[in-house]
């Protein structure tokens, strides 16, 4: 019988491109933060003209940027059963009446 492959084994690579994108990006040592966690909301995702992400996808974001790797499944982006980088952002502060589908500026593609 075949093993589905874990969540760290499909979010590896992802993982490892947040990571480097924040050292990057200046991370600043005296408060890191790094979360991942499955999107339950439309609000969780980043947003933007060209966002693909949905509900059921998996969000990685620390104190500088946000980026959003597809589930399993059809793919919406690129390769064919999900696990690929499909949104990419940086962490913008929520402002009122942000519209549904997240607060960012997507134009990853």
């Amino acid at each position: 019988m075949a093993r589905r492959p874990t969540l760290v084994r499909r979010l590896g690579p992802a993982w490892a491109l947040t990571t480097t994108l924040a050292a990057l990006s200046g991370c600043d040592e005296a408060a890191p933060r790094a979360t991942a966690k499955q999107v339950a909301s439309r609000t969780e995702l980043v947003g933007g003209p060209s966002a693909l992400g949905e509900i059921g996808d998996y969000l990685l974001e620390n104190d500088k940027i946000r980026v959003v790797v597809q589930g399993p499944g059809f793919s919406r982006g690129f390769g064919v059963y999900g696990g690929s980088l499909i949104d990419a952002d940086l962490q913008r502060p929520a402002s009122p009446g942000s519209p549904a589908g997240g607060r960012g500026h997507d134009n990853f593609g």
